[in-house]
């Protein structure tokens, strides 16, 4: 990761390369009244201040940087400087970033630019501000001081992961540099990190996406947004006359260019893109030349921090290229040693590193060393310099570095037989995730793109090293699991740690089984945690179960538009399912005798099939059981609705409104007017505030969601469930209500209540067809919401069926049944019902959340 992050950044200044040191040194300011009173003595003291503020920070003492300049606003301030004022708050964004305190840092840029406040609010999108423009507020748009302080706002949006706003403000900051050059320059270097922020952000959807629009819109974005930051690149380092800057862009884009390359070496016998492979086809054949552009290049003349790092980016791009099997053939030719040039730079930053006493840059560099020994066929060496690194890495809190370390470690050990060592490093490593995700870096720009590639990886690797133990713990690894699935949603959001509710499973236990189905690439490990508090395992080939999971869901998929019958094939599907039971649930089956309820906690690979569905030749498993999903978040702990306060909110649409043209990956989406008879069952049951049709807007939602302390929120309309979040759609009768809005109108609810959402249900919506994961945007909103539980369609069923069911669902919840029962009994109302015994009526309902 810490790759990656230099990576991203580093045609930017050294500030941003700087971690959490908690380091603070202490300010004492000596003034006479005579002296305060001056405004020019004020502005010399503030000055200097501002100059110990820039050495505090190159040295790596972020905290006593900001403290320096805090005081040199203030001195500004009393000297009305207003410039001074201003550059004294870009200075301290500066210092802020270093701390990985960006949304502060955003703030802090955007009160002194008067720029407006919601471009920092992470629940506000820049599709919710699509009528507004960001407005500039400096009065001289051109003038110097605004140009840095618009291109240090673009290079915070950027690291909050706000990244069209971003491009816009350095947009707008490029154009009013014109005059300048050297802003001119500066601008544009940051604008081309923007684009390679969108590209990378582009490829990464293309990898995690499934369904098809989204996948074929990520995949042009990658096109554009590539070859934008590659041409911005190369103007920089044709035109500009900054050594520093031309250096810099050289870097950025030699990474540039292996990225590609790397990204599709990697995956080129799973990528039918003929888009990617005329990419890496034309992009190759520049690497050897940039290479041969940097070895002759003089890194002594940037500042001493980014000389450090530039000479370890490079270091990582060499070893980069060394990997590539043609430019290897190139390189013999040339006679290239890559490896050994990348340890000589990687050994210079080194020694420049311990002169200056920067730590961080020293445990980088040596963490950079162990990868060259590695790859050097030096395994005691590389050991050396990773434990050395780690020990740096540790004493500044740079647990970005640390994670990365203990995993090369962890897999050292596991690489020579020594599995407790290595379960140790592992174990280390997702810790140091831990801290990374407490105070928001990992979720700053530097880290969003890399879940799969990344970080997965650690989790899955020490689930398979426990799981190698001759005892395992089978309770570590469902925790470890569920971790695993909660960074997943995080990254899926692009957000902030999200905070799992504690349960206290013991409590709930009398008749409650919780089954984990772990997919571990190679194998697929199912655990089930009984009633009576014991854990038992079993191990399925990955192979057959995914097959009869994309059969299943190819089947359940085929369901043709518009929705008048089931075009299910029933013997196909009870096929598939009977498959899947005999594989998941039979072999653990003997460990249910005591459960009426089935908790799942499914990985994204299993998210998708409706586990009510699975067949024992006999019976669904609905019939056996109640049935709740967890996907790894239990936001809430688990409560029952109190009978005496059955009351919702209830919004639907039932004709067709202006908002249906924005749900464009389904077409020919018909009216809804069974809407109508839903709400009216449901009101049999629930005291209702009703929205129909044109009230049903989403301002009108937010006011009575926020207004009313209803437990319920009910919405009936279309829909859809993405692994595309910009994709995962409600609609209103206005517009579509996406994720993030979802949040904003239940966050209203919760700053007046001190309650959850007991239950949000989400009727008539679907999963976007060809999508495997698409279940990732139902549990993105329901992590958005904060329900405690949430009841979701996951393909559009019949209108008359779903009315049905709803109303025996609440008239069960009325009874005073648990949800998962009550939904449970509202499904066997209607397999008992020759006209909707078929699994198209009643098997595409998900509960996710609280069972209770």
């Amino acid at each position: 990761m810490a790759r990656q992050w230099l990576v991203l950044l580093r045609a930017l200044p050294s500030f941003l390369k700087y971690a959490i040191l908690g380091i603070s040194v202490p300010i004492v300011i000596y003034l006479s009244s005579d002296r305060a009173s001056s405004q020019t003595s004020a502005n010399a003291q503030a000055q200097a201040l501002t100059q110990a503020g820039h050495v505090q920070l190159e040295r790596g003492e972020a905290a006593a940087a900001l403290q320096f300049w805090q005081a040199a606003r203030k001195l500004y301030l009393q000297s009305k400087n207003e410039e001074g004022a201003i550059g004294s708050s870009i200075n301290q964004s500066l210092a802020l970033q270093a701390l990985g305190l960006y949304p502060r840092a955003c703030t802090t840029l955007a009160e002194a630019l008067k720029l407006e406040p919601w471009l920092c609010q992470s629940n506000t999108s820049l599709r919710q501000q699509e009528e507004r423009p960001i407005q500039l507020g400096q009065k001289q748009p051109s003038s110097p001081l605004n140009i840095i302080g618009l291109r240090s706002m673009g290079n915070v949006l950027r690291s909050i992961g706000k990244l069209r706003e971003s491009e816009i403000v350095l947009q707008q900051a490029y154009k009013s540099s014109f005059s300048r050059q050297k802003e001119n320059d500066d601008v544009l270097l940051s604008l081309a990190n923007t684009e390679r922020a969108l590209y990378l952000q582009a490829l990464n959807k293309y990898q995690l996406v499934e369904e098809p629009v989204a996948k074929g819109l990520a995949l042009q974005t990658v096109d554009l947004k590539l070859r934008q930051a590659l041409a911005n690149y190369q103007k920089i380092a044709s035109e500009s006359a900054t050594v520093n800057l031309i250096l810099q862009a050289r870097l950025n884009y030699l990474s540039l260019l292996l990225d590609i390359n790397r990204y599709y070496a990697l995956n080129a016998p799973n990528i039918n893109a003929s888009t990617l492979q005329k990419l890496q086809q034309e992009t190759q054949p520049f690497i050897l030349p940039s290479i041969g552009q940097l070895l002759v290049a003089s890194f002594d003349s940037l500042p001493v921090i980014d000389s450090i790092y530039a000479r370890l980016n490079l270091a990582n791009s060499l070893i980069e290229a060394d990997r590539i099997a043609n430019l290897n053939k190139a390189l013999l030719k040339e006679k290239i040693d890559l490896r050994l040039q990348a340890e000589t730079l990687a050994k210079t930053a080194l020694q420049i590193a311990e002169n200056i006493n920067n730590i961080r840059a020293k445990s980088y560099a040596l963490k950079v060393l162990g990868q060259i020994a590695e790859i050097l066929d030096k395994p005691e060496r590389s050991r050396t310099h990773l434990v050395a690194a780690l020990r740096s890495a540790q004493s500044v809190q740079a647990w970005d570095i640390a994670y990365q370390i203990q995993q090369q470690l962890g897999m050292f050990y596991n690489r020579v037989g020594d599995l407790p060592k290595a379960i140790k490093y592992y174990k280390a490593a997702i810790a140091s995730l831990d801290r990374l995700r407490s105070n928001s870096t990992l979720n700053s720009l530097d880290n969003q793109f890399l879940f799969r590639e990344k970080i997965e990886p650690i989790y899955k690797t020490y689930i398979n090293l426990l799981l190698s133990s001759p005892s395992p713990d089978l309770q570590e690894i469902v925790q470890i699991n569920g971790k695993k699935q909660t960074v997943e949603i995080e990254n899926f959001l692009q957000c902030a740690k999200i905070e799992r509710g504690s349960v206290d499973e013991n409590s709930t236990r009398s008749s409650t089984a919780y089954i984990y189905i772990i997919d571990l690439d190679e194998r697929v490990e199912a655990i089930v945690n009984t009633p009576d508090r014991t854990f038992h395992a079993h191990t399925i080939d990955s192979k057959s179960v995914k097959a009869s999971v994309d059969n299943l869901i190819l089947n359940l998929q085929r369901n043709k538009i518009p929705y008048t019958k089931p075009y299910i094939n029933e013997k196909s599907v009870a096929l598939y399912s009977q498959e899947l039971y005999q594989l998941l649930i039979s072999p653990i089956e003997k460990h249910l005798s005591q459960a009426k309820t089935l908790v799942f906690a499914l990985d994204s690979s299993f998210q998708n099939v409706p586990m009510a569905l699975l067949y024992d030749g006999k019976k669904y498993l609905i019939e056996k059981y109640s049935i709740s999903n967890t996907l790894g978040l239990q936001l809430q702990k688990p409560q029952m609705i109190a009978t005496n306060n059955l009351r919702a909110v209830v919004a639907g649409v039932s004709e067709k409104s202006p908002s249906y043209r924005e749900l464009d990956a389904v077409e020919n989406l018909s009216s809804l007017p069974e809407v109508i008879s839903e709400i009216n069952k449901i009101k049999a049951s629930v005291q209702v505030v009703e929205l129909l049709n044109r009230q049903f807007t989403s301002e009108r939602l937010q006011q009575k969601v926020s207004t009313s302390n209803f437990p319920i929120v009910h919405l009936t309309t279309h829909g859809q469930f993405s692994s595309d979040p910009d994709r995962t759609l409600i609609l209103a009768w206005d517009r579509a209500i996406d994720l993030q809005e979802v949040g904003k109108i239940v966050q209203s609810r919760l700053q007046n209540q001190s309650n959850a959402l007991e239950l949000l249900v989400l009727s008539a919506c679907q999963t976007a067809k060809g999508d495997r994961h698409s279940v990732l945007g139902l549990a993105g909103v329901s992590v958005q919401s904060g329900a405690r539980s949430t009841l979701a369609t996951l393909w559009f069923v019949d209108a008359k069926s779903t009315a049905r069911l709803m109303g025996e669902f609440y008239r069960n919840l009325k009874l005073g049944k648990p949800k998962a029962e009550a939904l449970q009994q509202a499904q066997l109302s209607l397999i008992k019902d020759p006209n909707y015994r078929h699994p198209f009526y009643w098997s595409g309902f998900l509960l996710l959340g609280s069972w209770l």
